[in-house]
């Protein structure tokens, strides 16, 4: 077990413990905007199963079945699946194909992109910065 390091971010500590090794900064900034991101994304698909589970009465354990349910679904948890596709091609290939630098402003559809986020909203010039 890997003990957390109280001068690093939460960011930092999680990655070091799964790890085992402190980690670069890029690492621990890239960690910071996929959890920015997750928390901004208020009432996700998944949460909505449960707490519609949970409301009927239901044990603890349909509510929690029913938000791995929603998990798995393309346009819930496959948009997660999508983007660690999209860095295994990016740290495949050099220079980033021009489809991919293209789309990341939102100028036009790609499949790789769900049509609800091909725009320049906040988290998008996140996820580009």
């Amino acid at each position: 077990m890997v003990e957390a390091d109280r001068s690093l971010s939460h960011s930092a500590n999680f990655l070091l413990q799964l790890n085992g090794s402190k980690p670069s900064s890029t690492a621990e900034r890239a960690l910071d905007i996929a959890l920015i991101l997750h928390a901004d994304h208020e009432l996700n698909a998944s949460t909505f199963a449960a707490r519609v589970t949970a409301a009927t009465l239901s044990d603890m354990h349909s509510a929690i079945t029913s938000a791995i349910g929603a998990l798995k679904g393309p346009l819930h948890g496959g948009a997660n699946e999508a983007v660690f596709r999209i860095l295994d091609v990016i740290a495949r290939q050099n220079p980033i194909p021009s489809s991919m630098s293209a789309n990341a402003g939102g100028e036009e559809k790609s499949s790789w992109l769900r049509p609800s986020r091909v725009s320049t909203e906040d988290r998008g010039r996140l996820i580009c910065a």
